[in-house]
């Protein structure tokens, strides 16, 4: 008996010993203090932030600021599909605003240190230490998906890593240099203290370069009258999500916040869930908050302001007349959550116009918008279509503004629901069939008006070289991207879009849809979509002749009609076209470009990608002297049915930057962007069953596409003739897969951090203002 106990003893002892976690590690802790500006956080920005920076961070860890590594991380997940409950918002520098407060909302520290006599145990640097000594990345790694511990001690972490050795950070890419790593643990060590009080408040403060701007912009947002008051209302509905920079040298960008406090007092933000939400005080001020969290391009989506910006505002809202008395409007829910009746009084030309005249980025909302991740919402459109858009004085609902405010009832949308939509509700969907009547009220009126069809002139020109009259949109599977001009082939559908179309994708998707709602609430913005795709799709076949419109719908939606799903309208209204063609679609865009956009806005087309009919692919060059060689090679390997491109059936594989090496010259950068065929867009679920890799193409872009890079392929320009002969002739066998890894970069390649560093310097040399990080978090997922 006395030897089962003390073996009964001895077991329980050595359990304990197994699963206590390290009491701590043991770290050179320098002299001299490290400064996390001019030190820390370059290194994070460069190896952290890549992964950590917006709603997708791996455990809500935001490391894009201090505040958001103060913070630290969460096991409350923002992307839940089958969340019931609308989740408290966990936005950082609005929801909360000290380190005790987000420890009340469930975060827990990465970087505090209990451990004592030299040793430190903070999460963060049990991380990186444990990739350091485990540095192999091997199988697959997908941070947004994968079932990650977010430790909230050290014996969870321990666990973790015991279970998966090579999970350390970075997550599934090398480790940090020695020099880096000691960087890191050394501030640890030092306490992990962030900037100065000084530095704070020359981050956040307005630059000295924008203080005239910003004082002129706020006192026109802020002008008491009832006329200028509604037009900063609904100028900040639109403009909540902008990084807007000022016509000066200072290179800061901000955003429009409604304050408590008025200038100069310090902005106390109103943290409210939507930008029509009520404020809840009666007075507030709009002010500019100064964004110091580093820019990541996911979320970029810069909005300049300038005095000629400000002299068309006036002209457009503060000059005319308006339809009523100016007066303001209150918060009542479903009232400001519908933009056609709480902003009935003004004239809806003028809103139409000022968001004609900032086209791509209405879209670019829509398009990256606040989601980060979104394949359930961005399934409801293709991977490679253009948008149009209708003339304002074409535009029925902005001639007869009459018709617009009487119907206005059947424009609402279901975000009027709030964020607690009930997921039956949203299936029975109420908001698509008021969407139908209006389709079909809007159809009798313009049958009626435009008896004689509509013709050419009814698609805004646009006017000035920035304007942007025609889009094109890329689906990237989860993201997307949105880009002036016609860029890539002939896409299958094209969007004209109204102005009741184009105010309802706003607030639907943007304005109006919470990250934070049920399933319920993504279920009806989801379906209310669909009614605004066919809305503009059906718009764009009111040009083309009567009898090729149901057949060209059918070809958008293959395997639907027989089970009913799709409830198109089929405009009876006649085109005003004569087309003398076969091949109407075709026809339409090519005037268009050819003797409107080209001549009112530059914009021709991709000369890489658009092949006219009967033109020919080309053929490969017999040598590489430039970039249109390189452009000319890659079309002549990419045609459809055959080639490398056709056995890219991965849906994360969906954009690749191509860096050719050029000895004697600058080198080129290439995207490589993946169109995947759908049979259809109509259904919510099951898009895997939709698609067909044999009709995918791929589209040649120079320069940078898209925010989410999913491979690197470095390329010497004397290795092109190989490199072409593998693309053209790939076909999936061990040999070719050889080849294509000799200029792929593979995420646990040991140049994968000096390949990186080369393109994200690249894209901030192209394109100063617009650039921002790249997020690897959807990079290639298996590890080799």
């Amino acid at each position: 008996m006395r030897n089962y106990l003390l073996l009964l003893l001895t077991v329980l002892m050595l359990s304990s010993c197994a699963t206590q976690a390290p009491v701590g590690l043991k770290i050179d802790i320098p002299q001299e203090k490290i400064g996390y500006l001019s030190q820390v956080k370059p290194i994070l920005d460069s190896r952290c932030v890549v992964c950590h920076s917006c709603y997708n961070s791996p455990c809500q860890l935001k490391l894009s600021s201090f505040e958001g590594l103060d913070r630290g991380a969460t096991k409350e997940a923002v992307y839940n599909a089958s969340r019931l409950q609308t989740m408290d918002p966990t936005r950082l520098f609005v929801d909360a605003h000290s380190t005790q407060e987000w420890r009340e909302k469930g975060f827990t520290s990465v970087s505090d240190n209990s451990a004592e006599g030299g040793l430190n145990d903070s999460l963060m640097l049990f991380l990186l230490d444990h990739k350091m000594k485990n540095p192999k990345s091997e199988g697959s790694y997908r941070p947004e998906t994968d079932e990650l511990t977010c430790a909230a001690n050290n014996e969870e972490l321990d666990g973790y890593l015991k279970k998966h050795p090579n999970k350390g950070m970075p997550y599934g890419f090398p480790p940090l240099t020695d020099e880096e790593f000691k960087t890191i643990a050394g501030w640890l060590g030092q306490g992990a203290a962030g900037p100065t009080a000084e530095e704070q408040k020359a981050l956040t403060s307005i630059s000295p370069f924008d203080v005239m701007e910003v004082d002129k912009w706020e006192t026109f947002f802020n002008t008491p009258d009832p006329k200028s008051r509604m037009t900063a209302r609904y100028l900040y509905e639109h403009l909540f999500l902008a990084h807007i920079k000022f016509s000066t040298a200072s290179g800061a960008f901000y955003e429009l916040v409604r304050s408590r406090t008025a200038s100069p007092q310090p902005v106390d933000i109103i943290p409210s869930v939507r930008p029509y939400d009520d404020p809840g005080v009666e007075h507030f001020s709009y002010r500019f908050r100064r964004i110091h969290s580093t820019i990541v391009h996911k979320t970029h989506m810069v909005f300049e302001l300038d005095d000629a910006k400000l002299a068309r505002i006036k002209q457009l809202f503060i000059e005319p007349a308006w339809d009523e008395e100016p007066h303001l409007v209150g918060y009542e829910k479903k009232m400001s959550a519908n933009p056609f009746k709480a902003f009935a009084q003004i004239p809806p030309r003028s809103r139409y116009q000022w968001m004609l005249d900032n086209a791509q980025f209405i879209i670019m909302n829509f398009i990256r918008g606040p989601v980060c991740k979104g394949q359930v919402a961005l399934n409801v459109i293709n991977d490679h279509f253009w948008i149009m858009f209708m003339d304002p004085e074409y535009d029925l609902s902005t001639k007869f503004p009459g018709f617009l405010k009487h119907y206005a009832g059947m424009l609402a949308m279901p975000h009027e629901e709030e964020s607690d939509f009930n997921i039956l509700q949203a299936a029975l969907n109420p908001y698509y069939e008021k969407a139908s009547g209006y389709r079909a009220e809007r159809e009798k009126l313009y049958s009626i008006y435009y008896n004689n069809g509509l013709g050419y002139d009814a698609i805004w020109r646009g006017g000035k070289p920035d304007d942007a009259p025609i889009l094109t949109v890329y689906r990237h599977f989860d993201s997307a991207s949105v880009h002036k001009g016609v860029l890539g082939a002939l896409p299958r559908t094209v969007w004209v879009i109204d102005y009741p179309v184009f105010e309802r994708v706003f607030y639907s998707l943007v304005a109006g849809f919470d990250i934070y709602g049920t399933v319920g609430h993504q279920l009806a913005t989801r379906l209310y979509m669909d009614a605004l795709r066919i809305d503009s799709e059906s718009n764009f076949l009111e040009f083309m002749p009567i009898d090729k419109r149901e057949k060209m719908m059918e070809g958008w939606y293959l395997n639907t009609l027989y089970f009913g799903r799709i409830n198109y309208p089929k405009p009876e209204i006649a085109t005003g076209i004569d087309f003398h063609t076969d091949e109407p679609k075709r026809e339409f865009i090519e005037t268009l470009v050819r003797f409107h956009f080209l001549r009112d806005t530059k914009i021709d087309f991709d000369k890489v990608n658009y092949l006219y009919t009967g033109q020919q692919y080309p053929s490969i060059p017999s040598e590489y002297n430039n970039i249109n060689d390189y452009l000319q090679a890659f079309k002549a390997v990419s045609r459809p049915g055959v080639s490398f491109f056709t056995h890219v059936d991965d849906h994360e594989a969906n954009i690749a930057y191509v860096r050719i090496r050029n000895p004697k010259g600058e080198d080129a950068v290439v995207s490589i962007v993946i169109n995947r065929w759908h049979d259809n867009v109509a259904f919510m679920y099951g898009e895997e069953l939709k698609l067909d890799p044999k009709k995918d193409n791929a589209d040649f872009i120079p320069g940078f596409i898209g925010s989410y890079p999913n491979y690197f392929l470095d390329v010497e320009v004397d290795d092109l003739p190989e490199f072409f002969e593998m693309l053209k002739n790939y076909d999936g066998s061990a040999a070719y897969r050889k080849k294509f890894s000799r200029f792929g970069v593979n995420r646990s390649d040991p140049k994968f951090w000096e390949i990186y560093d080369w393109f994200q310097a690249r894209f901030k040399h192209d394109e100063p203002v617009q650039a921002g990080l790249f997020d690897l978090n959807r990079y290639y997922h298996l590890a080799k």
